[in-house]
């Protein structure tokens, strides 16, 4: 089933999410986000992001909502039965993304962060580590929460606030403190880890690539461990 859905995966899932999807890599949203965090700085423009952080797939999931997407996406009834059937008979984790962001932007509710004219950044996913970013006015926050709101009701999948965190650049205190109020998230501090990587630090201090060395270097030590 795995070697089936891979030749069209590309098609159903956004090109926001890089987790598990032939030709996109884990570190997309990594550079993406740190390409972000630069910008940001050296144009002394305004941002926030999201670092949302979602309870555990498979407890919270709503199985209908499983069946409605999948059905909306066109698989036909013997392909639903192999997966239910894989989903209800072992212990196997499922990642729902919703379109529901998508949607706000093409009515022109939502805007993410412009990198220019043509292009911008509102969410960057792998599997469910997700990153929001939207500009730095109050003016999306309506938006944000109404879509969080909807997405739990819809799939069932709860966000833990206790370890959702908001991180502003160049935005006033005042406006972070309502946003933070607002959406329940915590303030954070820059620079912050994504997927185990550093965004939002400078990739010319010598600190943050020896931590990423010390981390490889203790990685490449397991593995010619084994070869001794």
């Amino acid at each position: 089933m795995a070697s089936r859905l891979r030749s069209v995966l590309g098609k159903l899932v956004s090109d926001n999410q890089s987790a598990f999807i032939p030709g996109r890599n884990i570190l997309d949203g990594v550079l993406m986000a740190n390409e972000v965090m630069d910008l940001t700085k050296r144009e002394k423009r305004s941002c926030m992001v999201l670092k949302v952080d979602f309870e555990k797939a498979f407890d919270c999931v709503n199985w209908n909502f499983l069946r409605f997407i999948l059905k909306k996406i066109c698989f036909g009834e013997r392909w639903m039965k192999w997966m239910e059937g894989c989903v209800f008979s072992s212990s196997m984790s499922v990642i729902i993304n919703a379109a529901l962001m998508r949607k706000e932007k093409e009515m022109g509710d939502y805007q993410g962060f412009k990198i220019n004219e043509a292009e911008d950044v509102s969410l960057l996913q792998f599997a469910d580590d997700t990153l929001i970013v939207v500009d730095g006015s109050s003016s999306n926050l309506w938006c944000v929460k109404s879509i969080l709101r909807g997405f739990e009701m819809m799939s069932g999948l709860k966000i833990n606030f206790h370890k959702s965190k908001l991180y502003g650049i160049n935005v006033g205190e005042w406006l972070l403190n309502a946003a933070s109020d607002f959406l329940s998230y915590n303030i954070d501090s820059l620079p912050f880890k994504f997927l185990r990587v550093k965004i939002g630090d400078s990739p010319r201090k010598i600190l943050m690539r020896r931590e990423l060395l010390d981390s490889l270097r203790k990685r490449l030590a397991t593995w010619k461990g084994r070869h001794l």
